[in-house]
C-alpha cells in the first residue's frame, strides 16, 4: 500500500519504518492498520538517493528534482549512492561540492532531512521514531568499521529530529512483510539484491502453539559487497569504457593507461573524484604516449562535460532493458567522437557471473548456520532494485529446485516490513 498516509494513534508521536537504500529510500506509517508507504515524491513512494548542487548555488535539491536539475546542467556536482560511502574514510574526507566545503556526512544529513520533511508534510506531524532498515554487512570483514557505518547512520537521523531509532536487517524486514502477507510461507530464504549489497536471511514462520499468532524467527543471516552497482561497474568497464581508453595500449610494449580513472568513473559514489584537475593532468600526460590518442581524448571530453554520470546512467538504463530484450544499443552521442556500442545477454551474464558468483558460498553458508538443507526451504523471497536481473532465477531454481519463488513489489518490501516492526516496537 502506498500513498499520502495519515498514521494511525498521535500524529505528535508518530512512528515510521525508515528505508534509506543505496539507489532509492522510503518512509511508511501504519494507515488504516496497514502499513503503507508514504509518496515522497509527486507519484510514487520511491525517492531517488540522489542530491545536486548547482554550480550557481549552494542550496541542493534532492530526489528527482535533483536528477532533472543535474539533466538540465551538468556543470554542477551531482551525488548517488551516498549509503556506499558509510564506513569509508569518504564520509568526513575531502570536499565533495566543488569548493563549498560540503563533505559526505552532511550531505547525507542534507539528503535524511529532506526525506523526513517531506513525510512530516504528506502525514501533518512530527516523526520522531523510527525503525530504519541496514544491511547486514555496511562493511566487510571489519567489524569497527560496520558499527561506524550505523553509529554515523543514527547519528544523522538524529540530526534531523528522531528521538528514537531502532535498527532491523533489511532483509529480516522483508521477510516480516512476506510473513503476514502470505502465511504460507514457513521457511523463507530472503535475497535482497540492493545497489550496494545483497544481503541473505532465512527465517522460521508458523503460527505459536500457545497463541495462535505467528512465531517468526531468524535462523540466518548473510551478505556479500556486491549489489546492482557493481554490475553497472563491471558491465561499462567491458564495455564502453574501452572506448574511452580503459586498458588502452601505450607505445612501451606491455603498458597501458592506469586503470584508476576509470575504476572511479564506473562507480557511482566515486564519479565526483573523475572531476579534480589533478585526473585531467594525469591523463594529459599520457597522451603522447597512448597508441591510440582517440581513446583518451573521449576521456578527457568526458571530464570537460561533466558527463560521467550520464555515461553510467546509459549503462545502467541498457542493463535494465535486458531484463527482458536480448541486445540493447547504447549511444554515447554526446561527445564530439561519439561512442556506439551493442550490449548483450551474454556480456550481462558474464557480468554477473563476475559480481555474483560467490553468492552460492553464501548460500551454503546461511543453510548451514540455519541447520537446514535446501530441499527444507519452500518459498524464496527475491527482491530488491537489481532482483530483476537475469540470472538470478536460474541461479535460485538451481539451488532450490523445489521452493516457490516471489519477486513481487522488489521496490516496496523492505519499506513495508520496517514499518510493521515499529508497530511492533512503539505501538
Amino acid at each position: 500500500m502506498t500513498g499520502t498516509a495519515k498514521p494511525d494513534g498521535s500524529v505528535g508521536a508518530a512512528s515510521c519504518g525508515l528505508d534509506f537504500g543505496t539507489s532509492n529510500s522510503t518512509i511508511g506509517v501504519i494507515s488504516g492498520g496497514n502499513p503503507s508507504l508514504i509518496a515522497l515524491e509527486a507519484h510514487t513512494p520511491m525517492m531517488p538517493s540522489v542530491v545536486y548542487f548547482s554550480s550557481t548555488g549552494l542550496t541542493p535539491s534532492f530526489g528527482i528534482s535533483a536528477l532533472e536539475a543535474h539533466g538540465e546542467d551538468q556543470s554542477g556536482r551531482l551525488i548517488r549512492s551516498i549509503k556506499s560511502v558509510l564506513g569509508s574514510s569518504l564520509m568526513t574526507g575531502g570536499d565533495v561540492a566543488d569548493g563549498s566545503g560540503t563533505d559526505y556526512v552532511t550531505i547525507l544529513r542534507l539528503f535524511l532531512g529532506a526525506m523526513k520533511s517531506r513525510a512530516e508534510e504528506a502525514v501533518g506531524g512530527a516523526l520522531r521514531r523510527a525503525v530504519v532498515g541496514r544491511p547486514v554487512r555496511f562493511v566487510d570483514k571489519s567489524d569497527p568499521r560496520d558499527q561506524a557505518a550505523q553509529d554515523e547512520l543514527e547519528r544523522s537521523l538524529k540530526q534531523t529530529g528522531f528521538d528514537h531509532i531502532e535498527f532491523e536487517f533489511e532483509p529480516v524486514a522483508a521477510a516480516r512483510h512476506l510473513a503476514v502477507e502470505d502465511p504460507r510461507a514457513v521457511r523463507i530464504l530472503v535475497i535482497d539484491v540492493g545497489g550496494g549489497t545483497t544481503d541473505f536471511s532465512i527465517i522460521l514462520n508458523k503460527p505459536s502453539k500457545s497463541t495462535g499468532a505467528s512465531d517468526f524467527s531468524v535462523l540466518a543471516t548473510g551478505s556479500v559487497h556486491e549489489g546492482g552497482n557493481d554490475v553497472d561497474q563491471v558491465l561499462a568497464l567491458a564495455t564502453v569504457a574501452r572506448d574511452l581508453g580503459y586498458r588502452a595500449a601505450l607505445n612501451d610494449p606491455g603498458r597501458t593507461l592506469p586503470d584508476y580513472p576509470y575504476l572511479d568513473l564506473t562507480k557511482w559514489h566515486r564519479i565526483p573524484q573523475i572531476y579534480k584537475p589533478a585526473i585531467r593532468r594525469s591523463l594529459l600526460g599520457f597522451r603522447c604516449d597512448v597508441q591510440d590518442v582517440r581513446l583518451i581524448d573521449r576521456m578527457l571530453d568526458i571530464l570537460a562535460r561533466r558527463a560521467g554520470h550520464a555515461l553510467l546512467e546509459k549503462v545502467e538504463n541498457a542493463k535494465i532493458a535486458l531484463a527482458t530484450a536480448h541486445s540493447v544499443d547504447v549511444h554515447v552521442d554526446d561527445l564530439k567522437d561519439p561512442v556506439s556500442r551493442t550490449l548483450n545477454t551474454h556480456e550481462l551474464g558474464e557480468c554477473f557471473e563476475n559480481v555474483f558468483g560467490s553468492v552460492r558460498g553464501v548460500l551454503a553458508d546461511v543453510l548451514k548456520q540455519a541447520q537446514l538443507k535446501s530441499t527444507q526451504v519452500d518459498t524464496v523471497l527475491l527482491t530488491g532494485g537489481s532482483s530483476a536481473l537475469r540470472g538470478w532465477a536460474s541461479m535460485i531454481e538451481g539451488a532450490f529446485p523445489g521452493a516457490r519463488l516471489v519477486r513481487n513489489q522488489p521496490f516496496s518490501r523492505v519499506g513495508l516490513g520496517l514499518t510493521l516492526r515499529a508497530r511492533e516496537i512503539f505501538g
